[in-house]
């Protein structure tokens, strides 16, 4: 089971504004947590990161810095009661999964999209609270399996890549939503992970574009309200 660690926390402040004037509020705001990953004994990072879907950022920061490609890879793994730590032991001689060939992808739809627009634009449970955190949204056959938040855009993505390992869904076989930018590390991310297709709400930039390009990725973004830029491929 999940730690128990709560992701919101509530801080009173003095608002100002010229309908109000100077007013006490309560307002709730995202808690940073720490967890400190150990593969096989050894640290092998400290994130920074809101504290919801634990073992599915393991699992993704796992798959997203290529040591994972499948959950048969991981042999053993927990998580300390207080969500601090986690503890991974991989399995010996397990072959990373197949995947299509490179420029392979899935058909993308323009009612997906929409779906995962419209999705983002209701509103996901931290956010609405908080205004202050990403989220992450994973298609596939058409229908969202899952929703994650984070801190850290680049957190919200590993948890999704993780939900989708944990249930043994193919990776490239999924259409990804992202609610923040998209630079290099972050597409890099994704194509490590196998994902084929990436959408964000936000902008790409030049070197992402060239990296989706060259590696046969759909790059779609500036997605919202119903409309779209399609960067990669080309034509």
């Amino acid at each position: 089971m999940e730690p128990v660690v709560e992701p919101i926390r509530s801080l009173k402040g003095i608002c100002t504004d010229p309908e109000r004037g100077t007013v006490p509020i309560t307002v709730d705001v995202p808690y940073e947590h720490t967890l400190e990953l150990y593969v096989d004994n050894r640290l092998l990072h400290s994130i920074v990161c809101t504290p919801t879907y634990l073992p599915a950022l393991v699992i993704g920061r796992l798959c997203t810095d290529g040591i994972i490609s499948s959950i048969k890879q991981v042999g053993r793994w927990s998580i300390s009661e207080d969500g601090t730590r986690a503890d991974v032991t991989l399995a010996p001689d397990i072959q990373p999964e197949s995947a299509p060939p490179v420029g392979w992808a899935p058909a993308v739809t323009d009612e997906m999209i929409y779906l995962a627009q419209e999705k983002f634009s209701a509103g996901h449970p931290l956010y609405k609270r908080t205004r202050g955190v990403h989220s992450c949204t994973i298609l596939h056959g058409g229908e969202i399996r899952y929703v994650t938040e984070d801190l850290s855009r680049h957190n919200a993505l590993d948890k999704a890549v993780g939900c989708a390992l944990l249930d043994g869904l193919p990776l490239w076989e999924c259409l990804l939503y992202s609610s923040g930018r998209v630079p290099q590390d972050m597409l890099q991310k994704g194509l490590t992970a196998g994902l084929r297709v990436f959408v964000a709400k936000a902008i790409p930039t030049w070197q992402s574009v060239q990296l989706a390009r060259a590696n046969g990725i759909v790059l779609i973004c500036d997605a919202r309200n119903k409309s779209y830029i399609r960067f990669s491929p080309e034509e």
